[in-house]
């Protein structure tokens, strides 16, 4: 079957999917062509760009066309108009900055898969400090072989099968990272201590269903090596939650140069992550942290809905011409706009 799913300009499905963490649950067959093939519909579901304004999904008979509707929607960051719509909302000192990024990647959505939870909590864990296309696919892309519908059930998988999968850290700690995420439903009164609520919680994908700033909180307590970054990931890509904001390199290297934030600026640290409220998205049952005025993310957070698109943008920019190391400033777009360490 096949259907026409209309967006709204500038859209490009290839730079709204690679970069995202929703790409693990696909395969890029070709530009613009996407197969998914783990999550919901997976093996049912392909994507191909054929204009500015549309994408063709074709989908297995045996599917509502209404599911597959609502669920490509999301997946392609099409429940979310242009960003570059809402650049005016910015002060006219940063507008042009961030104009010229989105005209460099014009197009950047931000796909979501909030009914694959526990598909993207797997990405995410295996991400941390490594290459993402030349590692955490392909080991992503063995754990779906081995678990197909059931990525959790990992947690009580034999050395033997881990093995297969890969030899690094990422692969070894994995595990004790899903028996954690496993865990959250029992440790409830523990997690929530402070939050003034205990959520109801069954099974871990039930976390979609909270607050974003609540399910970051609980999730930073309870998972073993999930820090902050690894966190906003996850929502990012589950959640409609635009404005959180992963901070890696790229982030800061990009609006360092750019002349947005100031040098001595930290990233976010976990310890303070789970204690306190972020000034970026505050929660009123817990005091603000005392790291605010020196935490990039706190810092950024003047983009609101634009945050995690812009971040999206850097990420992009940093890791393709704006690199931390030989950066390649001759063929920069954005090089008038630079402002590079002496």
């Amino acid at each position: 079957m096949e259907l026409s799913l209309e967006v709204e300009e500038p859209f490009n499905l290839d730079l709204s999917l690679a970069p995202s963490f929703v790409s693990s649950l696909y395969l890029r067959l070709k530009p613009k062509v996407w197969v998914k093939i783990a999550g919901r519909l997976a093996n049912k579901v392909r994507l191909m760009q054929v204009s500015n304004t549309e994408v063709k999904v074709f989908y297995d008979s045996t599917l509502p066309k209404e599911l597959v509707e609502e669920t490509v929607e999301l997946e392609i960051g099409a429940w979310h108009s242009p960003f570059e719509f809402q650049g005016s909302l910015l002060s006219s000192s940063v507008r042009p900055i961030v104009e010229a990024l989105a005209s460099a990647y014009p197009g950047v959505r931000l796909p979501i898969a909030p009914w694959d939870f526990d598909f993207l909590f797997i990405a995410v864990s295996l991400s941390r400090r490594t290459d993402y296309e030349r590692f955490v696919l392909r080991w992503c892309r063995r754990i779906w072989d081995f678990f197909g519908e059931d990525p959790l059930s990992i947690a009580e998988a034999s050395p033997n099968v881990l093995s297969q999968i890969g030899s690094s850290y990422q692969v070894a700690q994995l595990q004790v990272m899903v028996r954690d995420l496993l865990s959250i439903p029992n440790r409830l009164e523990e997690l929530s201590r402070g939050l003034g609520l205990r959520p109801i919680i069954k099974y871990p994908a039930d976390l979609v269903n909270l607050n974003p700033n609540v399910a970051r909180v609980l999730l930073l307590r309870a998972c073993r090596y999930l820090g902050p970054k690894a966190v906003d990931s996850l929502i990012l890509s589950s959640f409609k939650a635009p404005t959180f904001i992963p901070c890696d390199v790229h982030l800061k290297t990009v609006t360092l140069r750019l002349g947005l934030v100031q040098a001595d600026l930290t990233f976010p640290e976990k310890a303070f992550c789970k204690r306190f409220s972020c000034s970026a998205q505050p929660l009123k049952e817990l005091e603000t942290c005392p790291r605010s005025n020196r935490c990039l993310r706190s810092s950024l957070s003047w983009l609101g809905e634009l945050g995690g698109w812009f971040q999206t943008l850097c990420y992009i920019h940093g890791s393709s011409t704006c690199r931390t190391v030989t950066p390649r400033c001759d063929e920069c777009s954005l090089k008038n706009l630079c402002h590079p360490a002496k």
